[in-house]
């Protein structure tokens, strides 16, 4: 986080500022075209169409990464882009990895949980390696799988006669995983050398 600061500081301020315009136009084009009906058909990474926000024109490497855009369009329309923080990931991974019936759900290619990944730039304390979110985690690959749980989140709730408003999609989503991962805190510190589960880069 510090070394973050340190670069969020030195960033020109118009760089910042055209990185966030860029952003917010991308989401305003995107919200304008947007169809609820079509939306909620949507099935594979290539249906959502997001790759173009991986691009550079949306990025300052070290600065604002995926983490920190994902945040950003979450907070403008829940319903279509996914939140995808540090406990989303570690969520799905603590969701995938340690059930096998999750995982033939999700039909992972590598048929391994994706979400975390080896720190290779930094070591723990110890002077081990560690565990850490997948930064640069494909954001439509990641909405599929968030799209595929809210689903099942709905038909659990009508199991219950609970109805969701799909205008807060991915808050069901983002509530339900965030929870995994304070549920495995302990976990999470132990596979990241940290006492902070939040930290992480962005």
């Amino acid at each position: 986080m510090l070394e973050w600061q340190k670069l969020f500081a030195i960033t020109p301020t118009v760089d910042l500022l055209d990185t966030f315009e860029n952003l917010i136009n991308f989401t305003a084009d995107y919200f304008e075209n947007y169809d609820e009906t079509e939306y909620g058909k949507y099935l594979d990474a290539d249906d959502f169409n997001f790759d173009e926000i991986e691009e550079h024109e949306y990025s300052i490497t070290g600065v604002i990464g995926m983490g920190i855009k994902a945040i950003t369009i979450y907070h403008l329309y829940p319903h279509i882009f996914p939140k995808r923080s540090k406990l989303d990931l570690f969520g799905m991974y603590f969701l995938t990895d340690q059930d096998e019936a999750y995982r033939n759900i999700f039909h992972f290619p590598t048929k391994t949980s994706e979400f975390i990944m080896i720190n290779d730039e930094a070591t723990g304390k110890e002077g081990t390696y560690k565990a850490d979110q997948n930064y640069w985690y494909p954001y439509g690959l990641f909405t599929s799988y968030a799209m595929k749980l809210y689903r099942m989140i709905v038909e659990q709730c009508k199991k219950i006669n609970v109805a969701l408003d799909p205008h807060y999609r991915y808050v069901y989503v983002n509530t339900y995983l965030e929870n995994i991962s304070k549920h495995h805190s302990e976990d999470i510190k132990t596979l990241t050398k940290s006492s902070d589960i939040t930290h992480g880069k962005h």
